[in-house]
């Protein structure tokens, strides 16, 4: 591939990402039809399904999901899509990723599965949806020696083993809002 074309790869690229973001399928649509790569990575290593995700834009997702996307690709933290969604609380966008084979027992760099990070959250409706869809509560009833804390022990616990997993995973809501260049970050 020459200069030019690589630039035009990268450029059709990240406008996949942007148009996955905001939910544009039919962008989505003509951009790999004009040779966006399906499982490219924008400047933060984000393919356009983790962008999808991640905004819980479902349609996006099912079109990415019918086009090819590897449902399963990391970025450089070893985050995947559905890690994403679940992060940002898209029980729907988790559901559709679950049953088109997302693997719901990944695990991040840090070792972190996407039930861990619904349990730290306490969002008990995705959790439900995880173990449904075959998540298994090892993850979240075993935590890793470098924390003795059990994850089902009291108020206090809780409030440790929240501060434990971000730590663990080193991302935050603040943190991901800032893949958003087209909102302000604010610290709430």
């Amino acid at each position: 591939m020459d200069t030019l074309g690589f630039l035009t790869a990268l450029r059709l690229g990240d406008s996949l990402c942007v148009a996955a973001r905001k939910g544009e399928v039919r962008m989505i649509h003509r951009l790999i039809e004009s040779g966006a790569s399906i499982n490219g990575r924008d400047q933060n290593g984000w393919t356009a399904l983790h962008r999808a995700s991640f905004k819980g834009r479902i349609e996006a997702v099912r079109a990415l999901i019918e086009k090819g996307i590897d449902v399963d690709a990391k970025d450089e933290d070893g985050y995947t899509a559905l890690h994403c969604a679940v992060e940002s609380g898209h029980a729907e966008v988790i559901e559709l990723l679950v049953k088109k084979g997302a693997d719901i027992e990944a695990r991040t760099n840090k070792g972190v599965t996407p039930l861990q990070i619904a349990e730290s959250l306490s969002y008990s409706g995705i959790i439900r949806v995880l173990v449904h869809g075959g998540a298994t509560k090892d993850g979240v009833s075993q935590v890793p020696k470098q924390n003795p804390v059990p994850f089902r022990k009291g108020i206090g616990a809780r409030e440790m083993e929240i501060g434990e997993i971000k730590k663990k995973t080193n991302r935050t809501r603040i943190h991901r809002s800032s893949f958003d260049r087209s909102a302000p970050l604010a610290v709430v």
